[in-house]
């Protein structure tokens, strides 16, 4: 119920109101295809969606209150340095892990596919010249 209220409180929420409460009239008049009535419903909605999303998103970057500002500095600290740590080439091979390398047995081999069987001979066909099916 508090959805169905902040719909009505807001300019927004009757314009799309308005809006889809016209087309279900023009609709009901013939005035507009049923597909037409679709579009426009799905029209409003996207649009209402978006410029809800877009403005949630403006108080969010405009609101002067910054909680956890210490924490997630913190944490993206962490995550580049873990980065930085890890995408470092790795160390150069040494004598022992060539040698290490060497003396591991190479993998199985894949087992070979089954030889083809040779293709069916070929029919003999006669051609009586004249002759219809």
């Amino acid at each position: 119920m508090g959805a169905i209220t902040d719909l009505l409180k807001s300019e927004r929420g009757i314009l799309a109101l308005a809006l889809i409460a016209a087309a279900t009239v023009l609709c009901g008049l013939h005035q507009m295809t049923t597909d037409q009535w679709t579009t426009v419903v799905q029209w409003v909605f996207v649009t209402y969606a978006a410029a809800k999303t877009i403005t949630g998103a403006a108080q969010i970057v405009t609101s002067s209150q910054k909680p956890n500002s210490d924490r997630l500095d913190a944490l993206f600290q962490a995550v580049v340095s873990h980065l930085g740590s890890h995408l470092s080439p790795p160390p150069p091979p040494t004598v022992a892990t060539a040698a290490a390398a060497a003396a591991q047995p190479p993998p199985p081999a894949a087992p070979a596919p089954p030889p083809a069987s040779p293709p069916p001979p070929p029919v003999p066909v006669t051609i009586v010249p004249g002759a219809h099916p």
